[in-house]
Protein backbone atom coordinates (compact mmCIF):
# COMPACT_ATOMS: atom_id res chain seq x y z
CA UNK A 1 0.00 0.00 0.00
CA UNK A 2 3.06 2.62 0.95
CA UNK A 3 4.37 1.48 -2.57
CA UNK A 4 1.60 2.95 -4.58
CA UNK A 5 0.81 5.50 -2.70
CA UNK A 6 4.38 6.71 -3.04
CA UNK A 7 4.20 6.34 -6.84
CA UNK A 8 1.86 8.06 -7.12
CA UNK A 9 2.18 11.16 -5.20
CA UNK A 10 5.37 11.16 -6.89
CA UNK A 11 3.90 10.78 -10.82
CA UNK A 12 1.19 13.53 -9.27
CA UNK A 13 3.80 16.49 -8.28
CA UNK A 14 5.19 15.22 -12.01
CA UNK A 15 1.67 15.82 -13.76
CA UNK A 16 1.41 19.20 -11.75
CA UNK A 17 4.89 20.12 -12.33
CA UNK A 18 4.57 19.56 -16.53
CA UNK A 19 0.88 20.63 -16.31
CA UNK A 20 2.14 24.28 -14.61
CA UNK A 21 4.96 24.43 -17.12
CA UNK A 22 2.81 24.12 -20.09
CA UNK A 23 0.64 26.95 -18.82
CA UNK A 24 3.36 29.23 -17.84
CA UNK A 25 4.33 28.83 -21.95
CA UNK A 26 0.97 28.96 -22.94
CA UNK A 27 -0.12 32.05 -20.89
CA UNK A 28 1.81 35.45 -21.66
CA UNK A 29 3.66 34.08 -24.62
CA UNK A 30 2.94 37.19 -26.14
CA UNK A 31 4.44 39.70 -23.33
CA UNK A 32 7.54 37.22 -23.56
CA UNK A 33 8.45 38.95 -26.85
CA UNK A 34 7.56 42.52 -25.35
CA UNK A 35 9.12 42.13 -22.62
CA UNK A 36 12.70 40.67 -21.74
CA UNK A 37 12.92 40.71 -17.87
CA UNK A 38 9.70 39.04 -18.03
CA UNK A 39 10.55 36.43 -20.43
CA UNK A 40 13.88 35.60 -18.33
CA UNK A 41 12.16 34.92 -15.12
CA UNK A 42 9.54 32.84 -16.70
CA UNK A 43 11.99 30.57 -18.62
CA UNK A 44 13.66 30.17 -15.33
CA UNK A 45 10.37 29.11 -14.06
CA UNK A 46 9.39 26.63 -16.44
CA UNK A 47 13.09 25.18 -16.32
CA UNK A 48 12.58 24.86 -12.84
CA UNK A 49 9.32 23.24 -12.86
CA UNK A 50 11.01 20.31 -15.54
CA UNK A 51 13.52 19.90 -13.57
CA UNK A 52 11.03 19.00 -10.44
CA UNK A 53 9.14 16.76 -13.06
CA UNK A 54 12.56 15.36 -13.61
CA UNK A 55 13.42 14.84 -10.34
CA UNK A 56 10.26 13.24 -9.20
CA UNK A 57 10.37 10.68 -12.17
CA UNK A 58 13.50 9.63 -10.76
CA UNK A 59 12.46 9.35 -7.65
CA UNK A 60 9.94 6.25 -8.70
CA UNK A 61 13.18 4.44 -9.08
CA UNK A 62 14.12 3.72 -6.29
CA UNK A 63 11.88 1.58 -4.67
CA UNK A 64 13.46 -1.79 -3.69
CA UNK A 65 10.33 -4.37 -2.67
CA UNK A 66 8.86 -2.53 0.13
CA UNK A 67 11.83 -0.42 1.13
CA UNK A 68 13.34 3.16 -0.55
CA UNK A 69 16.72 3.37 -1.69
CA UNK A 70 18.90 5.89 -0.12
CA UNK A 71 21.30 8.56 -1.11
CA UNK A 72 20.15 7.79 -4.49
CA UNK A 73 22.15 9.54 -6.79
CA UNK A 74 20.17 9.91 -9.28
CA UNK A 75 16.93 12.14 -7.68
CA UNK A 76 19.65 13.43 -4.95
CA UNK A 77 21.10 15.18 -8.43
CA UNK A 78 18.28 16.34 -9.86
CA UNK A 79 17.33 17.79 -6.38
CA UNK A 80 20.26 19.97 -6.53
CA UNK A 81 20.23 20.50 -10.28
CA UNK A 82 16.05 22.05 -9.19
CA UNK A 83 17.88 24.16 -6.67
CA UNK A 84 20.75 25.66 -8.93
CA UNK A 85 17.88 26.47 -10.92
CA UNK A 86 15.67 28.16 -8.43
CA UNK A 87 18.58 30.15 -7.16
CA UNK A 88 19.13 31.27 -11.21
CA UNK A 89 15.40 32.35 -10.79
CA UNK A 90 16.07 33.93 -7.68
CA UNK A 91 19.15 36.03 -9.35
CA UNK A 92 17.14 37.16 -12.22
CA UNK A 93 13.65 38.23 -9.15
CA UNK A 94 15.84 39.62 -7.04
CA UNK A 95 17.88 41.80 -9.36
CA UNK A 96 20.88 40.05 -9.49
CA UNK A 97 22.70 39.60 -12.61
CA UNK A 98 24.27 35.63 -11.91
CA UNK A 99 21.72 34.26 -14.72
CA UNK A 100 23.07 36.42 -16.97
CA UNK A 101 27.21 34.71 -16.91
CA UNK A 102 27.77 31.49 -18.41
CA UNK A 103 30.69 30.77 -16.28
CA UNK A 104 28.21 30.96 -13.61
CA UNK A 105 26.04 28.26 -15.47
CA UNK A 106 29.44 26.34 -15.92
CA UNK A 107 30.10 26.27 -12.70
CA UNK A 108 26.42 25.05 -10.84
CA UNK A 109 25.73 22.51 -13.44
CA UNK A 110 29.06 20.75 -14.80
CA UNK A 111 29.22 18.45 -12.03
CA UNK A 112 25.53 17.59 -11.14
CA UNK A 113 25.67 16.47 -15.35
CA UNK A 114 29.00 14.89 -14.93
CA UNK A 115 27.34 12.15 -11.70
CA UNK A 116 24.34 11.87 -13.97
CA UNK A 117 26.38 10.77 -17.09
CA UNK A 118 28.23 8.35 -14.71
CA UNK A 119 25.11 6.92 -13.08
CA UNK A 120 23.72 6.36 -16.37
CA UNK A 121 26.88 4.37 -17.24
CA UNK A 122 27.05 2.81 -13.94
CA UNK A 123 23.25 1.43 -14.74
CA UNK A 124 23.72 0.37 -18.01
CA UNK A 125 27.01 -1.56 -17.19
CA UNK A 126 25.17 -3.66 -14.13
CA UNK A 127 27.81 -2.11 -11.94
CA UNK A 128 25.15 0.14 -9.73
CA UNK A 129 24.98 -0.87 -6.26
CA UNK A 130 21.58 0.52 -4.05
CA UNK A 131 22.53 1.63 -0.71
CA UNK A 132 19.52 0.57 1.48
CA UNK A 133 20.33 1.71 5.21
CA UNK A 134 22.13 4.97 5.86
CA UNK A 135 25.24 2.93 8.20
CA UNK A 136 25.94 1.18 4.59
CA UNK A 137 27.06 4.00 2.92
CA UNK A 138 30.75 4.67 4.34
CA UNK A 139 31.10 0.72 5.54
CA UNK A 140 34.13 -0.25 3.25
CA UNK A 141 33.10 -3.72 4.43
CA UNK A 142 30.12 -3.79 2.98
CA UNK A 143 31.43 -1.85 -0.44
CA UNK A 144 33.58 -2.55 -3.33
CA UNK A 145 36.48 -0.40 -3.35
CA UNK A 146 35.14 1.38 -6.24
CA UNK A 147 31.47 1.61 -4.90
CA UNK A 148 32.43 2.77 -1.51
CA UNK A 149 35.37 5.86 -2.81
CA UNK A 150 32.56 6.42 -5.82
CA UNK A 151 30.19 7.21 -3.05
CA UNK A 152 32.25 9.30 -1.19
CA UNK A 153 33.28 11.58 -4.21
CA UNK A 154 29.86 11.13 -5.18
CA UNK A 155 28.61 13.15 -1.70
CA UNK A 156 31.47 15.54 -1.32
CA UNK A 157 30.86 17.21 -5.07
CA UNK A 158 27.06 17.44 -4.39
CA UNK A 159 27.73 19.19 -1.03
CA UNK A 160 30.05 21.73 -2.39
CA UNK A 161 27.30 22.12 -5.25
CA UNK A 162 24.48 22.47 -2.49
CA UNK A 163 26.65 24.81 -0.55
CA UNK A 164 27.99 26.92 -3.69
CA UNK A 165 24.16 27.37 -4.94
CA UNK A 166 23.13 28.13 -1.08
CA UNK A 167 25.54 30.68 -1.32
CA UNK A 168 24.51 32.41 -3.86
CA UNK A 169 20.86 32.55 -3.11
CA UNK A 170 21.77 34.13 0.44
CA UNK A 171 23.63 36.46 -1.27
CA UNK A 172 20.55 37.58 -3.47
CA UNK A 173 17.97 37.20 -0.78
CA UNK A 174 20.96 40.50 0.73
CA UNK A 175 20.84 42.30 -2.18
CA UNK A 176 17.02 41.95 -2.76
CA UNK A 177 17.02 43.27 1.49
CA UNK A 178 19.83 46.41 0.65
CA UNK A 179 18.48 47.28 -1.89
CA UNK A 180 14.25 47.41 -1.84
CA UNK A 181 13.88 50.14 0.17
CA UNK A 182 16.00 52.47 -2.75
CA UNK A 183 14.18 51.34 -5.94
CA UNK A 184 11.22 53.38 -6.99
CA UNK A 185 7.27 52.62 -7.53
CA UNK A 186 8.16 50.57 -10.76
CA UNK A 187 11.05 48.72 -9.69
CA UNK A 188 9.44 47.46 -6.56
CA UNK A 189 5.93 45.87 -8.47
CA UNK A 190 9.09 44.28 -10.91
CA UNK A 191 10.39 42.90 -6.92
CA UNK A 192 7.16 41.57 -6.47
CA UNK A 193 7.62 40.78 -2.79
CA UNK A 194 5.32 37.44 -3.24
CA UNK A 195 7.50 36.18 -5.60
CA UNK A 196 10.94 36.49 -3.11
CA UNK A 197 8.52 34.93 -0.85
CA UNK A 198 7.90 32.00 -2.89
CA UNK A 199 11.65 31.60 -3.55
CA UNK A 200 12.49 31.27 -0.02
CA UNK A 201 10.00 28.75 0.56
CA UNK A 202 10.49 26.66 -2.38
CA UNK A 203 14.68 27.47 -1.01
CA UNK A 204 13.64 25.63 2.25
CA UNK A 205 11.40 22.61 0.39
CA UNK A 206 14.53 21.62 -1.29
CA UNK A 207 16.80 21.93 1.71
CA UNK A 208 13.96 19.85 3.65
CA UNK A 209 13.84 17.16 0.16
CA UNK A 210 17.21 15.94 1.08
CA UNK A 211 15.93 14.52 4.50
CA UNK A 212 13.53 11.92 3.21
CA UNK A 213 16.16 10.54 0.27
CA UNK A 214 18.31 9.58 3.90
CA UNK A 215 15.54 7.08 4.96
CA UNK A 216 14.49 4.11 3.52
CA UNK A 217 10.99 4.38 4.69
CA UNK A 218 7.80 6.33 3.42
CA UNK A 219 5.53 8.44 5.41
CA UNK A 220 8.75 11.91 4.81
CA UNK A 221 8.16 11.76 1.39
CA UNK A 222 4.26 11.85 1.74
CA UNK A 223 4.90 15.06 3.82
CA UNK A 224 7.41 15.96 1.30
CA UNK A 225 4.79 15.43 -2.07
CA UNK A 226 2.09 17.00 0.06
CA UNK A 227 4.06 20.56 0.67
CA UNK A 228 5.38 20.77 -2.98
CA UNK A 229 1.62 20.03 -4.37
CA UNK A 230 1.10 23.63 -2.11
CA UNK A 231 3.78 25.39 -3.48
CA UNK A 232 3.31 24.55 -7.12
CA UNK A 233 -0.62 25.75 -6.61
CA UNK A 234 1.37 29.04 -4.80
CA UNK A 235 3.77 29.08 -7.71
CA UNK A 236 0.95 28.97 -10.26
CA UNK A 237 -0.72 32.14 -8.25
CA UNK A 238 2.16 34.09 -8.04
CA UNK A 239 2.94 33.50 -11.99
CA UNK A 240 -0.75 35.00 -12.67
CA UNK A 241 0.29 37.76 -10.28
CA UNK A 242 4.06 38.20 -12.40
CA UNK A 243 1.95 38.36 -15.33
CA UNK A 244 -0.59 40.76 -14.71
CA UNK A 245 2.13 42.80 -13.00
CA UNK A 246 4.07 42.65 -16.26
CA UNK A 247 0.71 43.60 -18.32
CA UNK A 248 0.15 47.02 -16.07
CA UNK A 249 3.84 47.54 -17.06
CA UNK A 250 3.42 47.51 -20.31
CA UNK A 251 0.23 49.20 -20.90
CA UNK A 252 1.34 52.37 -18.51
CA UNK A 253 4.44 52.28 -20.67
CA UNK A 254 2.54 52.52 -23.90
CA UNK A 255 0.01 54.78 -22.10
CA UNK A 256 3.14 56.93 -21.18
CA UNK A 257 4.38 57.49 -24.78
CA UNK A 258 0.84 57.98 -25.99
CA UNK A 259 0.62 61.13 -23.84
CA UNK A 260 3.88 62.34 -24.14
CA UNK A 261 3.10 62.91 -28.19
CA UNK A 262 -1.00 64.10 -27.09
CA UNK A 263 -0.83 66.40 -24.48
CA UNK A 264 1.50 69.27 -25.93
CA UNK A 265 -1.25 69.22 -28.94
CA UNK A 266 -3.96 69.42 -26.29
CA UNK A 267 -2.17 71.89 -24.20
CA UNK A 268 -1.19 74.54 -27.54
CA UNK A 269 -5.66 73.90 -27.96
CA UNK A 270 -6.29 75.89 -25.18
CA UNK A 271 -9.58 77.58 -27.14
CA UNK A 272 -10.21 74.48 -28.16
CA UNK A 273 -9.69 73.12 -31.63
CA UNK A 274 -9.68 69.77 -33.31
CA UNK A 275 -6.53 67.58 -32.66
CA UNK A 276 -5.05 65.27 -35.87
CA UNK A 277 -6.27 62.11 -34.06
CA UNK A 278 -10.25 63.81 -35.06
CA UNK A 279 -11.17 64.61 -31.30
CA UNK A 280 -12.67 67.86 -31.10
CA UNK A 281 -13.71 70.31 -28.58
CA UNK A 282 -14.95 73.69 -27.79
CA UNK A 283 -13.75 74.33 -24.62
CA UNK A 284 -10.39 72.59 -23.61
CA UNK A 285 -10.97 70.70 -20.43
CA UNK A 286 -7.62 71.15 -18.91
CA UNK A 287 -8.43 74.80 -18.41
CA UNK A 288 -11.86 74.76 -17.30
CA UNK A 289 -12.34 76.82 -13.99
CA UNK A 290 -13.14 73.54 -11.44
CA UNK A 291 -13.15 70.12 -11.88
CA UNK A 292 -12.40 68.28 -15.33
CA UNK A 293 -14.49 65.28 -15.70
CA UNK A 294 -12.58 61.68 -16.57
CA UNK A 295 -14.54 61.20 -19.52
CA UNK A 296 -13.68 65.11 -20.95
CA UNK A 297 -10.15 64.30 -20.86
CA UNK A 298 -10.08 61.08 -22.14
CA UNK A 299 -12.10 62.14 -24.49
CA UNK A 300 -9.90 64.97 -25.70
CA UNK A 301 -6.49 63.14 -25.46
CA UNK A 302 -8.51 60.32 -27.50
CA UNK A 303 -8.12 57.41 -24.77
CA UNK A 304 -10.11 54.65 -23.03
CA UNK A 305 -10.62 56.25 -19.81
CA UNK A 306 -10.28 53.06 -17.71
CA UNK A 307 -6.35 52.73 -18.84
CA UNK A 308 -6.17 57.07 -18.32
CA UNK A 309 -7.16 56.58 -14.61
CA UNK A 310 -5.35 53.73 -14.10
CA UNK A 311 -1.96 55.02 -15.56
CA UNK A 312 -2.09 58.15 -13.46
CA UNK A 313 -3.43 56.41 -10.45
CA UNK A 314 -1.19 53.52 -10.40
CA UNK A 315 1.86 54.02 -12.64
CA UNK A 316 2.09 57.59 -11.59
CA UNK A 317 0.87 56.84 -8.25
CA UNK A 318 -1.33 60.07 -7.90
CA UNK A 319 -4.68 61.40 -8.66
CA UNK A 320 -6.56 62.38 -11.38
CA UNK A 321 -6.98 65.87 -9.99
CA UNK A 322 -3.32 66.52 -9.01
CA UNK A 323 -2.49 65.42 -12.70
CA UNK A 324 -4.40 67.67 -14.43
CA UNK A 325 -3.25 70.27 -12.27
CA UNK A 326 0.58 69.27 -13.08
CA UNK A 327 -0.38 69.77 -16.51
CA UNK A 328 -1.96 72.88 -16.60
CA UNK A 329 0.69 74.21 -14.38
CA UNK A 330 3.66 73.03 -17.23
CA UNK A 331 1.63 74.34 -19.91
CA UNK A 332 1.98 77.94 -17.92
CA UNK A 333 5.67 77.41 -17.29
CA UNK A 334 6.19 77.13 -21.21
CA UNK A 335 4.15 80.07 -21.61
CA UNK A 336 5.82 82.53 -19.14
CA UNK A 337 9.36 80.98 -20.93
CA UNK A 338 8.29 81.55 -24.16
CA UNK A 339 5.08 83.90 -24.16
CA UNK A 340 4.46 87.84 -23.60
CA UNK A 341 0.82 87.34 -21.99
CA UNK A 342 0.70 89.08 -18.81
CA UNK A 343 -0.07 86.89 -15.20
CA UNK A 344 -3.55 87.76 -15.17
CA UNK A 345 -4.42 87.06 -18.59
CA UNK A 346 -2.20 83.58 -18.74
CA UNK A 347 -3.69 82.76 -15.04
CA UNK A 348 -7.66 83.68 -16.76
CA UNK A 349 -7.12 81.39 -19.69
CA UNK A 350 -5.93 78.44 -17.98
CA UNK A 351 -8.50 78.59 -15.91
CA UNK A 352 -8.10 80.32 -12.19
CA UNK A 353 -10.47 81.85 -10.77
CA UNK A 354 -7.48 84.90 -10.03
CA UNK A 355 -3.83 85.90 -10.37
CA UNK A 356 -3.32 85.09 -6.81
CA UNK A 357 -4.79 81.26 -6.99
CA UNK A 358 -2.74 80.73 -9.86
CA UNK A 359 0.44 82.56 -7.89
CA UNK A 360 -0.16 80.03 -5.07
CA UNK A 361 -0.30 76.69 -7.03
CA UNK A 362 2.37 77.65 -9.79
CA UNK A 363 4.88 78.39 -6.59
CA UNK A 364 3.42 75.20 -4.73
CA UNK A 365 4.71 73.12 -8.29
CA UNK A 366 7.77 74.87 -9.04
CA UNK A 367 8.93 76.62 -5.48
CA UNK A 368 9.07 80.04 -6.91
CA UNK A 369 6.41 82.49 -8.25
CA UNK A 370 5.69 83.33 -12.03
CA UNK A 371 7.28 86.57 -12.11
CA UNK A 372 10.64 85.00 -11.02
CA UNK A 373 10.10 81.65 -13.03
CA UNK A 374 9.92 84.31 -16.03
CA UNK A 375 12.75 86.29 -15.17
CA UNK A 376 14.92 83.56 -14.61
CA UNK A 377 13.96 81.51 -17.77
CA UNK A 378 14.71 85.32 -19.81
CA UNK A 379 18.08 85.80 -18.06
Amino acid sequence: MDVTIYIISQLAVMALSLLLALYMLVRGHRMAHDDAEFRVRRSLMVAFLLTLAAHSLSGCFIVRGQALEVHATQPLTLLYAAFAVLTLWGSAAMGRRHHQRLTTWTLMFQIPAVLLVVNALMLLSGHYRPIMASADLLDYQVNAPVVFFGRVIFMAMLLVCWLTSLGMFVEEWLHYRGTRGDKPMETRAAFSRCEVRLLCGWAVLLLAAVVPFTLYFYPPHFVKNFLWVAALLWTAFVYRRLVALTRERLTGNAMGRLLAGRLPVVLSLSQGGTTPWHTSFTQNPFFTNGHPALDEVAGVLGVDRDQLSYYVHQTLGTNFLAWVSEQRLRYCASELAHGRRKLAELASACGYNDQATFTRAFKRQYGVVPSEYRRKASD
